[in-house]
């Protein structure tokens, strides 16, 4: 969140309201269209109140996103192949249950804060997740030791994302992610593994 300027004291109410309306605007109008009047006007705030808190459209966006990232549950499945398709699904879930991140991602490259911002909040913790992971399954002999972790975590990061963006109205469905899943092992397996498979 920005900088706060000298003035009043602030209303934890007034923000949180800000923060709801700004996430249910964007969702709704797209990120150019959110005006900070409309987004004003669904808080129940005065323009001048969102003026106080952000200089700019950009801030109040980034500061909403922060607010409603979640953090990526490790999965307990204890075995790759499930581990794999299990993380997929929480990705793809955190597009269905926050659409402004797909608007967001639509216009970060144009707009640096919010790439900075959903960089920080929502890609970087969810890569330290998936790469941790795969270090987990290099331990266990699931993976081969070799393993470009870092290519890994952006190939897995990026199904979900991908779909959530161009197809927004697909079905990520248990078997899609296991079917994923198996298609990244063929690469990512280690040969003994493979072997007793």
């Amino acid at each position: 969140m920005e900088t706060r300027r000298p003035g009043r004291p602030r209303s934890e109410t007034a923000d949180q309201a800000i923060i709801d309306a700004t996430l249910q605007v964007v969702s709704e109008v797209g990120y150019e269209a959110a005006s900070l009047e409309l987004i004003a006007q669904r808080a129940g705030v005065g323009t001048a109140t969102i003026y106080r808190r952000f200089k700019r459209k950009s801030g109040l966006v980034a500061a909403a996103l922060a607010k409603s990232a979640e953090a990526l549950r490790p999965p307990t499945t204890g075995a790759m192949r499930s581990d794999l398709a299990e993380l997929m699904r929480e990705l793809w879930a955190g597009w269905e249950k926050r659409p402004v991140a797909r608007v967001l991602a639509a216009v970060a490259l144009s707009e640096p804060e919010l790439l900075q911002i959903g960089w920080q909040v929502l890609a970087g913790p969810h890569q330290e997740v998936v790469a941790a992971v795969a270090r987990e399954g290099i331990a266990r002999g699931e993976l081969r030791e070799d393993l470009d972790v870092e290519v890994l975590v952006d190939l897995l990061c990026a199904i979900p994302s991908w779909l959530g963006l161009m197809r927004p109205d697909a079905e990520f469905t248990p078997e899609l992610a296991l079917r994923f899943a198996d298609t990244i092992l063929r690469g990512a397996a280690s040969p003994l593994r493979t072997r007793k498979e």
